[in-house]
């Protein structure tokens, strides 16, 4: 059965089958099918990303070895949700979207494959820590401010929405000097 895979951080896909021989002892070997590097290998994927699993049934006396074809699965990516009492689903990671609906104030560096600020949330992201995402940041409603030396980095090339501030300290100017600031640009 392909059954349906949410990214949980246990491993996961198929792992039963059916013949209509009389073997019943099956080996699985489960692979990548792009963007995802993986296998092959006997032991479940854990990680969100796009899968084939080949399910074969060893040879007895009556019947030879036989393989499957290749079947596709899917783990989905999760969701976790920051509200007065903790995340929903475990603390974020690459394979997890987030959703703050709480004020936040970051303690650590954050990862997620995606961020959403909701529900009027102050988020704060003190100096020294980075906000590390695979997708786009959305704030609908509250506030994402980023303190002096702390970073927003984004491994797609996304668009983000909302307002996103940036505090950056500078040194004193005296007269005719300069501070220049750029988002890091190629071209």
């Amino acid at each position: 059965t392909i059954g349906s895979y949410t990214y949980n951080g246990s491993s996961q896909g198929p792992n039963t089958a059916t013949n209509t021989g009389t073997g019943t002892s099956y080996t699985y070997s489960y692979v990548n099918s792009g963007g995802t590097t993986y296998g092959p290998s006997a032991t479940r994927p854990t990680n969100a990303g796009n899968y084939t699993v080949t399910a074969t049934v060893a040879a007895n006396g009556n019947y030879g070895a036989a393989s499957s074809s290749a079947t596709s699965f899917t783990i989905a990516i999760g969701t976790t949700t920051f509200t007065s009492t903790g995340w929903s689903n475990g603390v974020p990671n690459a394979f997890k979207d987030a959703v703050i609906s709480y004020d936040y104030t970051s303690s650590a560096n954050f990862t997620a494959n995606s961020l959403t600020v909701n529900n009027s949330a102050v988020v704060t992201i003190p100096s020294t820590y980075n906000v590390i995402l695979n997708g786009a940041l959305a704030i609908t409603s509250g506030s994402f401010t980023l303190a002096n030396n702390a970073n927003l980095i984004q491994v797609d090339n996304v668009s983000n929405s909302g307002v996103i501030t940036v505090n950056r300290d500078s040194n004193a100017l005296f007269r005719f000097d300069y501070t220049m600031w750029s988002s890091p640009v190629t071209g």
